[in-house]
């Protein structure tokens, strides 16, 4: 089954706003884009399984202002649980009104007639009529939703990416895109939110070796130049001859921050019984992370070209049509002047530092009207100028009663999770920011409940516990711009709650596999654990231990069980893991591992080595060396990973679905080797020897 009636075919209501049908081809639009986790190739295969099509006879158009719908930003898990089901919707009132059409032309019942590789078929006998050359004489202009009844998700057929053979054969990227008239362009970005230049010799700037224009707007200020090099190099000399007022950081040692915000009581999210009340012995752990960065092998990149009063940009944000709206509110354009197409990037995993350089690109390119700027950011521009994700902490306190959970109190401390282009009705993109009159970020809020929220992304256990309150402090006086990462909250809430739930089990001198599984209601919850863990994970060695992480993403989303064993020796290493993921149908098998494979080694970084360095308010790394990830050396030897496939169930999504349960097995492995509390991510060598 699909479910409820997708949100995106409220705002693009009609089957021809998602296909097109011609004589040999058909054309598929998807507001959805590729970011390098096979969504869209998936969405393919949706439409071909529900159309009766060969996936070659189908073209795609994605993310793209002047050609696709409008589905917002391409996040959450939910490119197919929302975009899947709106085209398998459009995908299957397109075939049932061409079937009517060519049961009228056969003279028999459209229930009798089915497709199979576009040819129309009736009683198990091709009719000499085709799907497409019947489908151009098919007015789609009516409501998906009058006509469409695909009952359940489409099994598609495996498809291999659509989208890797223009990348092996070097089909460009947007960091390559543009002719011989393309110009390059970089922002001098602040070493930190909010400072301002008060020295620099533009005039010795614009005397560079290949500088064609200075561009000032505010504290804004951008280099044009004819190539790369020669921009890179301008901007190099500018970072090293710049003077600026910054102010020295207010907030301390960040995690003795964060502790005291988790002292008083927050917000209440959430509420059932009333946790006071639970009477017994009480366990109780912390859990924080510092900032960690998107960390994007591929920086942001961004090509823009002001002509005749139209905006063109290319870029691989997220979100086409949001990123359009920004733009248009911190340049006083109309939408309709501006047209914004998605183009391959490096990849994301969240609200990264793409629509900044968008706006780069756009800023730079109003100085050359009728002439493309291509902006390529640099390292330490990642590092700097794009968002990151919020340092958090998490305290979770469990009353004991008679063996079990009879009580839990969850509080969480973070900045917002979201800065995205349009939240609260601003630009939100950093350059415009420093215009003249600035388009200043207003206080954020974070991500509301309806969206699965951003820091209590899932603070509220899914375990059978009475009494529950979940509280959460926002904090707006931290210095660095944060917003989405894979997960949000996630990372932080799951790793405390089932460091709790484990602290609990051995308090109460219960198995942790068992002592799970007796306050788990949910089937799908309970065999996810039971295919990871069995009866038992071995006790720790010599070397090493194991531990367990369990989560549904969301609440709502993937169920997802991970057991694996860290290796402690000179430094820890995750060497054997066992995956278990409930995700619902599953569209692509192999898309599907991918993304948990990929989920998996960023939730092992994340966990182990990753932590962005502050230097006073501002982010202080400049360089990889300044903020290690994982390597191919640190990959598991050996990964198992178990899918449970429902397809009379909805998709729920399953990348971000790894990333607190991997997090948690490896905190409690850590935990039971040390025979310590390690409250703080990652878990580097310095801190465990703190906490021994």
């Amino acid at each position: 089954m699909i479910g409820a009636l997708p949100p995106a075919l409220n705002d693009a209501p009609l089957v021809r706003d998602w296909l097109r049908l011609e004589e040999g081809r058909a054309t598929l639009l998807t507001g959805r884009v590729e970011l390098g986790q096979g969504a869209v190739t998936a969405i393919v295969a949706i439409a071909a399984a529900e159309l009766g099509l060969d996936p070659e006879a189908i073209d795609v158009v994605s993310g793209d202002t002047d050609r696709t719908p409008n589905e917002g930003f391409t996040v959450g898990s939910m490119s197919i649980s929302q975009g899947g089901a709106a085209v398998a919707w459009a995908a299957s009132a397109a075939r049932l009104l061409v079937l009517a059409e060519a049961a009228r032309r056969l003279n028999v019942a459209a229930a009798e007639l089915s497709v199979r590789s576009g040819a129309i078929i009736h009683d198990e006998t091709t009719t000499g009529l085709d799907f497409l050359e019947v489908g151009a004489a098919v007015d789609l202009s009516v409501a998906t939703a009058d006509h469409g009844d695909p009952g359940r998700m489409p099994r598609a057929a495996e498809l291999s990416r659509i989208d890797l053979p223009d990348r092996v054969l070097g089909a460009p990227f947007v960091h390559d895109i543009g002719g011989a008239e393309t110009l390059a362009g970089r922002v001098l970005h602040p070493p930190q939110r909010g400072a301002r230049p008060v020295t620099l010799d533009t005039e010795a700037l614009a005397a560079r070796p290949g500088v064609l224009h200075v561009v000032i707007d505010g504290d804004a200020l951008g280099v044009i130049a004819a190539n790369q090099s020669d921009v890179d190099a301008a901007i190099s000399w500018a970072n090293e001859q710049a003077g600026w007022q910054q102010e020295d950081a207010k907030f301390g040692d960040l995690r003795d921050f964060l502790g005291k915000r988790l002292e008083t009581a927050g917000d209440t999210v959430f509420e059932q019984g009333d946790a006071d009340a639970a009477k017994g012995d009480v366990v109780e752990v912390r859990t924080s992370r510092g900032y960690i960065a998107h960390a994007a092998i591929g920086p942001a990149a961004a090509v823009a070209c002001w002509n005749d009063g139209q905006l063109t940009v290319d870029s691989s944000t997220q979100g086409v049509f949001p990123l359009r709206g920004a733009l248009a509110k911190a340049f006083k354009l109309d939408t309709s002047a501006i047209t914004v197409r998605h183009r391959a990037g490096s990849g994301c995993y969240g609200h990264n530092g793409t629509d900044d350089a968008a706006a780069d690109a756009v800023f730079l390119a109003r100085a050359v009207p009728g002439t493309p700027v291509r902006v390529v950011w640099s390292r330490t521009d990642e590092f700097r100028a794009g968002p990151l994700g919020a340092a958090m902490a998490t305290s979770v306190r469990i009353t004991l009663s008679e063996g079990r959970m009879s009580g839990v109190r969850v509080r969480v401390a973070s900045p917002p999770h979201s800065s995205r282009p349009g939240t609260a009705g601003h630009p939100c993109l950093s350059t415009p920011a420093r215009f003249d009159p600035p388009q200043a970020f207003p206080q954020m809020p974070d991500v509301p409940p309806n969206r699965g929220g951003g820091a209590d992304r899932n603070a509220i256990p899914l375990y059978a516990i009475p009494h529950m309150r979940v509280e959460k402090t926002l904090i707006h006086d931290l210095p660095l711009r944060t917003s989405s990462l894979r997960g949000l909250g996630t990372h932080v809430n799951v790793v405390a709650i089932e460091r709790g739930v484990e602290a609990a089990a051995r308090a109460t001198g219960t198995d942790p596999v068992a002592f799970r599984l007796a306050h788990l209601d949910d089937p799908r919850a309970r065999a996810v654990i039971e295919r990871v863990a069995g009866d038992g994970l071995p006790a720790p060695d010599a070397s090493g231990a194991w531990g367990l992480g369990f989560a549904r993403y969301k609440n709502t989303a993937a169920y997802c069980a991970v057991a694996l064993r860290l290796e402690v020796g000179e430094r820890l290493r995750v060497t054997n893991v066992r995956v278990a993921v409930d995700t619902g149908a599953i569209i692509s098998r192999d898309g599907t591992l991918n993304q948990i494979e990929g989920g998996l080694l960023q939730a092992i970084s994340w966990t182990l080595l990753e932590e962005m360095p502050l230097h006073g308010s501002g982010a202080g790394a400049i360089g990889w060396e300044d903020y290690p990830i994982l390597r191919f050396s640190d990959v598991p030897d050996d990964v198992q990973i178990e899918l449970v496939d429902r397809p009379d169930e909805p998709s729920l999504g399953c990348a971000e679905a790894l990333v607190g349960p991997t997090a948690a097995a490896i905190c409690i492995a850590a935990e039971s080797f040390m025979g310590a509390s390690l409250p703080e991510m990652p878990l580097t060598p310095a801190r465990i020897l703190s906490a021994m």
